[in-house]
């Protein structure tokens, strides 16, 4: 329960992220872009809310996100997108339904109902 600390960005030598099924709230933290050497972020199966921050896209070594099963909305970031051509294998979200992604390996279905004009 609760939200992702902004203090994680400090974690700088953190490869590993997984906090799934954390019944976790409130958005993904920019500070996460500051995780340099972050190569697995899974937060699915959460209750998170808002937007994709684009600072996802400076972790050059991420090899799989998984956002599935939340309540993000909007669009995948292009710069999370042009990782694919680094070493992203695996971009996973609920991209039928709340979020618009064509870079993404596999999409679950999100529901859209809750993606306002205010939350994107």
């Amino acid at each position: 329960r609760g939200i992702i600390p902004t203090e994680f960005g400090q974690l700088t030598n953190l490869q590993r992220f997984t906090l799934r099924e954390n019944d976790l709230s409130g958005p993904i933290p920019t500070e996460i872009g500051s995780l340099k050497n972050l190569s697995l972020l899974r937060i699915d199966q959460n209750k998170l809310t808002g937007t994709i921050p684009s600072e996802l896209g400076l972790l050059q070594k991420l090899e799989l996100v998984n956002m599935r099963s939340n309540n993000l909305c909007g669009e995948m970031p292009e710069e999370i997108c042009a990782l694919a051509s680094n070493n992203l294998a695996s971009l996973q979200s609920d991209c039928e339904g709340s979020i618009n992604c064509t870079c993404c390996t596999r999409c679950s279905i999100g529901d859209p109902s809750f993606c306002t004009p205010e939350s994107q």
